[in-house]
């Protein structure tokens, strides 16, 4: 898991405290964006309770003073360099979004195709807020057969729940589901009903991008997710569309703002475990992406009861 991207919020912030696997860190923009642990080694104070100067950290405790690479300059009660250095973090911007990674990353932050596509518009979803585990997050976001029920009315309608077969394709980088029909009464804010074709691609354990056309109006989404702890996830989304032009931003947004408070609700009723064992819940034919993300998170990560995949 430290080896992947994280989000840490949409370009733009000044400075941020997070907490990613037990580990305290401060994300700041000095022109670019840093990221280093947030305790200062000499007494463990918080570095984010200083003062970021120019090209400095200044602890608040005992004005300990750390450059952009995290080596300690200045230690004023000695008026000398220290001999210690922050451990500092990867951390990029990329997608509208500033990421991180704990460890050496051994691949990029995964593309969203429509990001620099100026035929399409932009609108930022989020952040959204989940008191549940990040990877039931993620199933749901995969998950569609849910649509009639927890969506009726926007995504799916209770008259036509049933799912036709659809092909999924794994690999160790990614799983992509394809040619999944879905009626929906309102798939995009618009109002407009229509029979929608979904693909799928699940693009790193948190990551997944979906992309739903009707003719050659094509309405796509790009999330990522950030793993508080096993019981919190925050979930950071883009919108992408090449028409409807003619409705605000706000309108759009508002319409994902929705159908996201109506997962929560229900995601928010399970377990804060994830089960990468398939035999401890039951499943059928419709959630063939989602049992195959459990095998492709078993294999890429195991289990980890820190983050509740058991």
């Amino acid at each position: 898991m430290e080896k992947y991207w994280y989000p840490v919020d949409f370009s733009g912030f000044k400075i941020k405290e997070i907490n990613l696997f037990g580990n305290e860190i401060l994300v700041l923009n000095n022109g670019k964006y840093f990221a280093f642990q947030n305790r200062c080694p000499h007494r463990n104070a918080k570095l984010s309770l200083g003062k970021i100067m120019s090209d400095r950290i200044k602890c608040s405790y005992h004005g300990w003073e750390f450059d952009m690479n995290g080596k300690c300059v200045y230690v004023p009660s000695s008026d000398s360099e220290g001999h210690v250095n922050l451990k500092k973090y990867n951390i990029k911007e990329k997608n509208g979004i500033v990421w991180i990674s704990l460890d050496i990353p051994d691949h990029d932050v995964p593309e969203f195709p429509e990001f620099n596509d100026m035929t399409f518009r932009k609108i930022k979803c989020g952040p959204y807020v989940f008191n549940s585990n990040p990877f039931r997050v993620m199933e749901n976001i995969l998950d569609v057969s849910h649509f009639a029920f927890v969506h009726e009315g926007y995504l799916g309608d209770s008259k036509y729940p049933q799912i036709p077969k659809y092909e999924v394709e794994v690999n160790n980088n990614e799983i992509i589901a394809k040619d999944i029909k879905v009626w929906q009464p309102n798939p995009d804010g618009t109002g407009e009903t229509k029979l929608v074709s979904y693909t799928y691609k699940v693009l790193d354990p948190l990551i997944l991008y979906f992309r739903k056309n009707s003719d050659e109006k094509i309405f796509s989404m790009y999330f990522a997710i950030f793993p508080e702890s096993k019981q919190k996830s925050i979930v950071y989304a883009w919108i992408a569309m090449n028409y409807a032009f003619e409705y605000s931003e706000e309108k759009i947004r508002s319409f994902e703002d929705e159908v996201m408070s109506q997962d929560k609700m229900v995601v928010e009723s399970q377990p804060y475990e994830y089960y990468l064992d398939v035999s401890k819940e039951s499943h059928v034919e419709a959630d063939k992406a989602t049992i195959l993300y459990r095998y492709w998170i078993n294999k890429k990560i195991g289990k980890r009861s820190d983050i509740g995949l058991i």
